[in-house]
């Protein structure tokens, strides 16, 4: 059963060339990954070839949910994510697996306008579990939206601090 949404931010107050020189730069991503909420992260793979770069990890998340969800998921959320970044069209695909069942996955575009940068990102849910699915996607696409902004500040301020 999939469930898609659409996030929406722009990156402000950049110089936009540099932004994109350090989209570029292994160092950089690594950088937002230990910057990121979480416990216990573990970097696999950080590999350049040519104009692709490959970032796999897996971290814990410490999550504010319901009951009901934090029995399902027994007091622990280890998230593997996997990001392949095509730097010539500022684009990434990625999927995240967690211990439930399912597979979130989502396309990430980079664009300029005004000297900034526009971030969008298709979502797609897959969600294994029919009976409670829907209250599962809609509490999934709320963390989402909420560790988005908290990466996309944290991405802002690396920005920031690294063009300025």
């Amino acid at each position: 059963m999939d469930y898609f949404f659409t996030i929406k931010s722009t990156l402000n107050h950049i110089d936009s060339d540099k932004a994109k020189q350090l989209f570029q730069t292994v160092e950089f991503h690594e950088q937002i990954c230990q910057k990121i909420p979480g416990t216990a992260l573990d970097i696999q793979r950080s590999e350049l070839a040519g104009d692709r770069y490959y970032l796999e990890r897996e971290y814990n998340l410490d999550l504010e949910m319901p009951e009901l969800i934090r029995k399902l998921l027994k007091d622990a959320f280890r998230l593997r994510r996997h990001d392949y970044w095509d730097f010539q069209t500022l684009s990434a695909s990625s999927t995240l697996k967690s211990n439930l069942t399912g597979i979130l996955s989502y396309q990430t575009f980079l664009s300029e306008a005004h000297n900034a940068i526009q971030v969008r990102q298709d979502w797609k849910l897959d969600i294994g579990m029919p009976l409670i699915h829907k209250a599962l996607a809609r509490f999934a696409e709320t963390e989402i939206r909420k560790f988005h902004a908290i990466e996309m500040d944290i991405i802002q301020q690396e920005l920031i601090a690294q063009t300025a």
